[in-house]
């Protein structure tokens, strides 16, 4: 990547975040026009940030970022003509003009390249799949079969139609999503992370097998900010695996419990996942319903995965983190303790009732001001305006999932197969609903090998959560489940993200880290169930209901948790992880006699372990050094594996750290402040103007000249680092 090329992306992106914070601020301006500015971005972007093919690029560089400052160009031109008339255009719906129709059919062919290459050839074919059965349904055979549509009727539809390309999910990643991922971008600079790692290894340190612990508190708190499997596993386990590893946990199990927690943090309020947003719409309910609906599930997920990890460490007979490599409790929450109250002010935001996007834009303001608190956590202005480059670089896949989710959802209502398809699935499951859950739950993990979370949740919410409602299943209760088990598929293989992420900073391999993060969220696989059978857990009821609906679902985690890992208080035979199963099982049905055998089944399980093993919490000395050398010799692999992953963290701590970046001059800070300011002025002087498109488009033109303009005033990267 040429100099040049990276300060555009630079521009752009920097340019893209401002905008939408003035928007955030000071009120959006009309509706298709600011999500087709945000959809232009990103589009934009993305032809920046992804290339044309690797092979053309390494054979003629010059003649591929031609190419993609082309397409960049052709992105622009659409878009002035968008942007010309935007209430003529849109008043012209269902009455193209040839000109409109060219514009739409360059439209959608560009936003499908970006399709392919931001998000991946698996969404592309699912799109173009829709297109095409919409164009020519009397092709195709079964519950694909329908009338066929000329193409300026899908033309039509497709880019100027309410459920096209500016339909509801783009809404909600123009609206929403950017401002909270430039929220937790800025968290992330104040170094909001070290802050959580020290709390959990201060929480879970004292205990055994202490360090995957703290992996799974650590990614609780991160994801209530971040909101991204990849983004957690790179962020908290490049610190909690390798200490995993030198405390004797396999490399496979250690990235495998990193890709599990981090996977949680989609569904962890307050900052939940973006599909949390577009979920939000799509039902019709405001997001911090949504997140109180999500609060208990989200906490019996980390819960599920916690009790696995201590199960393991039980059978492994792993010691604690020692006393001296622990951090203290109050010289933490000194240093970062401040972090916490912009989550909270923005989660008391929520619930108060305000919008979404004032709760994130006050966020980001606390987060900001709260920074200067400690000299640990202040932010500088190369920080800020990194921050606002690093959001625009994050949202530019999900804006172009939302924007390819509304084709498809688009090219569905047109040809009418998922009501169809709704029928269908009725028909497979006789009207059984828990039938029709596991129907959902596979269709959930087959769309997640190839499309983002967004994409999966979108194609389920159209296809099948309308023949779970109609069975009798809560509407938020049914999205939600869609929503659920969408997340966790970045760790069930053949394609998990987040394992794979995990697999590569454990130097460990992809399918044995796959495999084992599914082994340790199964019993999280069982949570989804229990919220939709027990609509209490989504805080709904009396607060007797829910309290009894919240300890059937602990002890059913906990039953599922024994019976995967074959421990409770000490290893279960067979016939005891067949009893600890069918409890697990039992607790979904809420009813008082499957309750009463689940728990004399539990129960039964518990005595007979407490019978035979001591009192103590944790085996002796010679215990756990025989259970170790057990586990060794019968999985000769793990020895090796240990052995090299103890050998490259020695070579690590040996190698002399890495200088730390020179401090900006004060030149540098002046001018840095300075761009901040002008744009914090721009901000005041339009704010009372934005519904005025020339005011709008002065406002994108300064913002356009501030953003390359500090391509001068903050040091860049070299050549070889931006590649």
């Amino acid at each position: 990547m040429t100099q040049p090329k990276a300060g555009i992306i630079y521009g752009l992106a920097v340019s893209m975040a401002t905008f939408h914070l003035y928007a955030g601020y000071f009120g959006q301006p009309e509706a298709q026009v600011f999500r087709a500015t945000h959809v232009g971005f990103a589009m934009s972007l993305a032809f920046l940030l992804f290339p044309c093919s690797r092979g053309l690029e390494r054979r003629a560089p010059a003649r591929s970022e031609a190419l993609d400052l082309g397409l960049v160009a052709l992105v622009a031109a659409l878009h002035v003509y968008i942007l010309r008339d935007p209430q003529g255009l849109w008043l012209r719906t269902g009455q193209l003009t040839t000109a409109d129709l060219i514009v739409a059919t360059l439209y959608l062919l560009v936003l499908l390249e970006a399709t392919r290459r931001a998000v991946g050839l698996a969404m592309l074919a699912v799109a173009g799949f829709f297109i095409v059965n919409a164009i020519a349904g009397h092709w195709f055979p079964g519950i694909f079969y329908g009338p066929p549509h000329h193409w300026r009727v899908v033309a039509n539809a497709l880019f100027l139609g309410d459920d096209g390309v500016f339909g509801i999910p783009v809404a909600a990643s123009a609206s929403y999503i950017v401002l909270f991922i430039i929220f937790g971008q800025l968290l992330q600079k104040s170094r909001a992370l070290d802050f959580f790692m020290s709390l959990a290894l201060t929480l879970t340190g004292q205990q055994a097998g202490g360090p995957a612990k703290a992996a799974v508190v650590a990614s609780a708190f991160e994801g209530t900010y971040t909101g991204s499997a990849v983004a957690n596993v790179v962020g908290s386990g490049t610190f909690t695996i390798p200490l995993m590893k030198r405390l004797g946990y396999p490399a496979h199990f250690a990235g495998a419990v990193e890709a599990v927690a981090s996977s949680g943090g989609q569904i962890m309020p307050p900052v939940m996942g973006v599909t949390a947003f577009v979920l939000a719409e799509i039902v019709g309910v405001a997001y911090w319903k949504v997140a109180i609906a999500a609060l208990v599930p989200a906490i019996l997920y980390f819960l599920s995965v916690y009790l696995m990890v201590h199960f393991e460490a039980r059978r492994l007979g792993l010691r604690a983190i020692p006393r001296e490599d622990r951090p203290h409790l109050w010289p933490a929450l000194r240093e970062g303790g401040h972090l916490l109250l912009p989550l909270g002010f923005v989660f008391w935001l929520l619930s108060e009732g305000y919008s979404v996007g004032y709760a994130a834009t006050s966020g980001i303001a606390a987060v900001f001001g709260l920074s200067f608190v400690s000299a640990r956590t202040r932010l500088r202005p190369r920080d800020v305006v990194e921050a606002l480059e690093e959001s625009a670089r994050g949202v530019v896949p999900v804006a172009i999932a939302c924007a390819s989710a509304g084709l498809i959802i688009g090219a569905i209502f047109l040809s009418g197969v998922g009501h169809r398809f709704s029928e269908l699935v009725l028909t497979v499951a006789q009207g059984q609903l828990w039938l029709a859950l596991i129907l959902t739950m596979l269709a959930s993990f087959i769309l997640g090998m190839g499309l983002t979370t967004t994409a999966d949740y979108i194609v389920l919410a159209t296809f099948v959560i309308p023949a779970l409602v109609k069975m009798g299943a809560d509407t938020l209760g049914a999205h939600l489940f869609a929503f659920y088990f969408s997340s966790i598929s970045g760790i069930t293989p053949p394609v998990a993200l987040a394992s794979f992420a995990a697999a590569a900073i454990a130097r460990a391999g992809l399918w044995e880290t796959g495999f084992t993060a599914m082994r340790i969220g199964i019993a999280a696989f069982l949570i989804p169930y229990l919220f939709v059978y027990s609509p209490e857990l989504m805080l709904k009821g009396s607060p007797a209901g829910i309290a009894l609906a919240a300890a059937r679902a602990v002890v059913a985690t906990g039953c599922l948790a024994g019976a995967v890992q074959g421990w409770l208080f000490r290893r279960a035979t067979p016939l005891e992880r067949l009893a600890l199963l069918a409890a697990a099982v039992l607790f979904v049905w809420p009813d008082v006699r499957a309750d009463a055998l689940a728990l004399a089944l539990f129960a039964a399980v518990a005595v007979l372990h407490k019978r035979w093993v001591p009192t103590r919490a944790a085996p002796g000395r010679g215990a756990a050094r025989s259970a170790a050398v057990a586990l060794v010799d019968r999985w000769w692999p793990a020895r090796r594996l240990v052995r090299l992953a103890e050998a490259e963290l020695a070579q690590e701590m040996a190698a002399p750290a890495a200088p730390h970046a020179a401090r900006p001059g004060a030149g540098e800070w002046l001018r840095g402040w300075a761009i901040l300011a002008v744009v914090g002025a721009i901000f005041v002087w339009t704010g009372f103007r934005h519904m005025h498109i020339l005011s709008f488009n002065v406002f994108l033109a300064l913002t356009l000249a501030l953003a390359f303009g500090t391509v001068a005033c903050f040091r860049r990267p070299t050549p070889q680092q931006v590649a």
